[in-house]
């Protein structure tokens, strides 16, 4: 995995190099962390400041891997570590609590769709790693507020195939760390 999320965005020579040095190594795959640096259609915030990547240059990195002989997996996040995304208020209406969606708002779906349409368009696999870990305080913000307490247990399998058929919808194989 490269993780280009946290002040790690590579340029595109970087990129080449790191792939040129696993690919050599007898890697077949890597995966693209990438929070919320790249870009979605209608969400001027992602990358905002913080450098990021267009959708040619991601394709130009996937068309480099195959090259090479690697699959690019992308990795999203589509549960939690919206953490830049949330200091924006255009974003905040999708949080339930701190860098979580809010999970049975319809908005947040939309938003995913955006978000997984975008990774369609720029990577060749058919694999896409959905994230949805740490989301310890899932639930306990304005889902709480407006549904009442529900185990995080029910909200994460309800998530999970709400994006699950997103993901499906473009043609990806899910997995995820959660």
């Amino acid at each position: 995995m490269i993780d280009v999320s946290r002040n790690g965005v590579l340029s595109k020579t970087e990129f080449f190099r790191f792939v040129d040095m696993l690919s050599k190594m007898g890697y077949d795959t890597i995966e693209l962390y990438s929070e919320d640096i790249y870009e979605v259609e209608g969400e001027t915030y992602f990358g905002y400041m913080r450098g990021g990547y267009s959708i040619a240059e991601l394709q130009e990195f996937d068309s480099y891997c195959r090259k090479k002989g690697v699959e690019l997996i992308p990795c999203l996040q589509t549960l939690a570590h919206f953490t830049n995304p949330s200091k924006e208020k255009e974003f905040m209406p999708l949080l339930d609590l701190d860098d979580i969606l809010n999970v049975d708002d319809p908005k947040v779906y939309e938003f995913l769709d955006r978000l997984i349409g975008s990774a369609r368009k720029a990577f060749s696999s058919k694999h896409l790693n959905i994230g949805m870990d740490e989301a310890y305080r899932l639930g306990l913000g304005k889902h709480l507020q407006e549904h009442g307490y529900e185990a995080q247990s029910g909200l994460m399998l309800r998530h999970l195939r709400k994006v699950s058929e997103i993901a499906s919808k473009y043609g990806f194989d899910c997995h995820m760390w959660g």
